[in-house]
């Protein structure tokens, strides 16, 4: 819900405004660009009064294009608001407590935001015809020679802005990317799985476990690689303490089918009975049909078993279906 305020917008006002609230606002309201900025600047510092009183007003920074025949002005879209950095903290403390413009601004036009209690508000680029309805009256009031860039008093209905720095100091384009941030880091946590790997029993082939922990990595799991020499208990322990949804058990030395036997019960028997589990490597003695060693460790409870010289490929392919990763 838009907040709605109507100018003159007094430094009472301001403070009331938040980084983030989207505004509209009726009234009147001044354009001016950089070379209008520094004419009024000029006369301030020869002592001179301003040809508009800038009290409690508000500075669109723009220059509108022709007005259609039966239109009080054209599209008037913000320009860039920084060429008016030099400029806007004198016309701050001389009254000015609203600017629209884009883009961001100099640390010396937010101090004097911060101590005269102004806001700088964000209009949207790319739709100045839409911006330009709001108007509903346009007239030069000084430096017509400018042309496009002369200072107009415009009378606006409903013009929909957004406060992109307040009056404190907070700034919607830090605050903004950092919470688009978080979210996106916490939104990749939630979505990383966590797997426990390591070479079970008395093996101590690290190489194979080295190669499958980078490629698991890379692959974007959060990996907890326990080593060689690894027992059951070590791994169930690992996954209970990191909440982990897999564990990858390898075997070179043979003697797979013994160390492998009974893990599925005692993940049972430790709380997480329903923790994907695969095997894979030299897990058999000798040469023997996959096929029947296959079926002989799912019936011990793994979900998959995979044969020697596997590509961490495959192993990463699965977890993504039996994790559901692409759904």
């Amino acid at each position: 819900m838009a907040i709605k305020i109507n100018t003159p917008l007094t430094r009472e006002t301001a403070r009331t405004l938040k980084c983030g609230d989207s505004v509209e606002i009726t009234g009147v309201i001044y354009t001016a660009r950089d070379a209008a900025h520094k004419r009024l600047c000029q006369l301030l510092d020869e002592g001179k009064p301003l040809p508009v009183d800038l009290t409690d007003g508000i500075i669109y920074f723009a220059g509108p294009a022709p007005a259609k025949p039966g239109q009080p002005i054209g599209s008037v879209g913000p320009t860039t608001s920084y060429r008016m950095d030099p400029y806007s903290p004198r016309l701050i403390r001389e009254g000015l407590t609203g600017m629209i413009g884009k883009g961001k601004r100099s640390p010396e036009v937010v101090e004097a935001m911060k101590e005269c209690g102004a806001v700088y508000f964000g209009a949207i680029g790319g739709c100045a015809a839409l911006l330009a309805k709001c108007v509903k009256k346009a007239e030069v009031v000084c430096y017509e020679d400018l042309g496009a860039e002369a200072v107009r008093r415009l009378e606006v209905e409903n013009f929909p802005v957004t406060v992109i720095i307040d009056s404190e100091g907070n700034n919607l384009y830090e605050s903004g990317r950092a919470g688009y941030l978080k979210t996106l880091e916490e939104g990749t946590k939630m979505e990383q799985k966590t797997i426990v790997i390591g070479v079970i029993g008395a093996d101590v082939h690290a190489v194979g476990n080295k190669i499958l922990y980078r490629a698991f990595t890379d692959a974007g799991f959060n990996v907890i690689n326990l080593g060689v020499t690894v027992s059951q208990e070590e791994f169930i322990n690992a996954a209970i303490e990191s909440n982990a949804d897999a564990i990858l058990i390898s075997s070179l030395y043979g003697q797979g089918e013994l160390d492998c036997r009974g893990m599925r019960e005692k993940c049972v028997e430790a709380g997480i009975p329903d923790i994907l589990l695969y095997v894979g490597g030299n897990i058999v003695i000798g040469k023997q049909d996959f096929e029947q060693v296959e079926k002989r460790f799912k019936d011990m409870g793994y979900n998959r078993a995979f044969p020697p010289g596997t590509d961490p490929s495959v192993d990463i392919e699965c977890l993504h279906k039996d994790l559901h990763m692409d759904e």
